[in-house]
């Protein structure tokens, strides 16, 4: 596991000098993990995510890691705020480059996070939070803005890249 912004830059370091198609798959981590987390500048206030001592500094365990409150929705949003900016930082780079007119993208999620909603916190039960993900597709040349309501699934997005493609 990494931070985007590390991932980002190899994945940019991975296309420099790309003068043919290519498909570049990533994962971004950052919601996923509690410790790793993002620049300060994205960072909410201590108090909104970690247990504080007696001085207000970050409460650490056993092993000296900071302990967080639950539920951690400071954090997260953090996190996906943190990741939604590194994006970005692809997305121009691919601009920059002169790649961008010509590439589809597609942005979608592993998997939703209920933040304690239904008294649970992780994402192993299937309320809508956790199955509902976005899915958002950029096509050269394809309309902008518009929205889908029909349901749509993660599994139909493989085809309809590669129909997009022309390939089978």
């Amino acid at each position: 596991t990494r931070r985007s912004d590390e991932t980002v830059e190899r994945a940019l370091a991975a296309l420099e000098g790309v003068d043919e198609p290519f498909f570049l798959w990533m994962h971004l981590w950052d919601p996923h993990d509690q410790i790793q987390t993002p620049e300060k500048s994205f960072m909410p206030a201590d108090k909104d995510v970690f247990e504080l001592d007696p001085q207000g500094k970050p409460r650490r365990d056993e092993n000296g890691k900071p302990v967080l409150k639950r539920p951690m929705t400071a954090l997260y949003a953090a996190e996906i705020r943190y990741m939604d900016h590194q994006i970005g930082v692809l997305f121009d780079a691919l601009r920059h480059r002169g790649l961008w007119d010509d590439t589809l993208v597609a942005v979608t999620a592993d998997h939703g996070q209920g933040l304690n909603d239904h008294g649970w916190a992780a994402h192993r039960i299937l309320y809508q939070e956790q199955i509902r993900v976005p899915l958002i597709l950029r096509m050269p040349g394809g309309a902008h803005g518009q929205v889908v309501y029909e349901l749509v699934r993660t599994v139909d997005l493989a085809p309809t890249v590669l129909d997009y493609a022309g390939l089978e």
